[in-house]
């Protein structure tokens, strides 16, 4: 489905280092008059072809291989309010699964309004939103993180049977921060037997699953604090996964002061 954005003209860029409060408002683009007469087709330019723009051409190969389907499309959207809420991604995840197959729903941070999928957060949690300096400690994918030592503490994630798209997985990996004095997890897929993983190494533990819906429970053993960024439901093969992770209000100066080898080893 296309998706369109509507509108006259573009908002103004907000630049809050040159703010001026004594200046006056700046004016508003007038919108384009409407033609009293509908252009004919003769006159209309052939719509354009739907391209993905690649101007380092960097990634001209897989690009070509992509567009012949002989690849799987794995898309990550790193961004804000749209992200956080998955309103931009989710509409593009079911249009390419629509497309090109299920590719499982991807990474889940363990906070935001993301959709096509089953999620709670109970217990004492304590949800950390990545800001601008390094007060707020490190930050995985989705910018945030949550912190818990009891194990009331539950953090539960699940395929969708009726969500239409991300429905399958065929790999589940749990991502967490690992710390010198961490506790331990308790991860639990389906009905199998607790997994008990130390978060003192490492940053992720993975279980190949069968190809079908699953639920994943994760929650602290009771030892010592764990911090979780969050899920990932993946499925192998040649359909479209596209996972979005982000915080309201976010902006790539967020990076600049960012925990790279988290972020690196959940990018890979």
């Amino acid at each position: 489905d296309p998706l369109t954005h509507e509108g006259t003209a573009p908002l103004p860029r907000h630049d809050p280092h040159g703010d001026d409060p004594t200046a006056p408002p700046a004016p508003v683009p007038a919108a384009p008059a409407v033609p009293a007469v509908e252009p004919s087709s003769a006159q209309s330019p052939a719509p354009e072809a739907p391209r993905w723009d690649d101007p380092s051409g960097r990634c001209a190969d897989f690009l070509a291989a992509a567009r012949a389907g002989r690849v799987p499309l794995r898309i990550v959207q790193l961004g804000d309010s749209h992200t956080e809420g998955d309103a931009w991604t989710g509409a593009l995840r079911r249009a390419l699964m629509r497309a090109r197959g299920d590719g499982g729903r991807g990474f889940v941070p363990v906070v935001g309004g993301q959709n096509d999928l089953v999620r709670t957060l109970q217990g004492p949690w304590r949800v950390v939103r990545r800001g601008l300096g390094p007060k707020d400690g490190p930050g995985g994918l989705g910018l945030s993180r949550a912190i818990a030592s009891a194990p009331a503490s539950v953090f539960r994630v699940g395929t969708c049977a009726s969500c239409g798209v991300g429905e399958r997985a065929t790999a589940v990996t749990v991502f967490y921060r690992a710390q010198p004095t961490g506790g331990s997890l308790r991860v639990q897929v389906d009905d199998t037997a607790p997994r008990t993983v130390s978060t003192r190494q490492g940053d992720s533990v993975n279980f190949a699953v069968s190809d079908g819906a699953h639920t994943v429970m994760v929650r602290p053993a009771g030892d010592g604090p764990v911090e979780v960024f969050g899920v990932a439901l993946d499925r192998a093969g040649d359909g479209a996964r596209v996972e979005g992770a982000g915080i309201v209000g976010a902006q790539a100066v967020h990076f600049a002061t960012h925990d790279d080898p988290s972020l690196v080893a959940q990018l890979a």
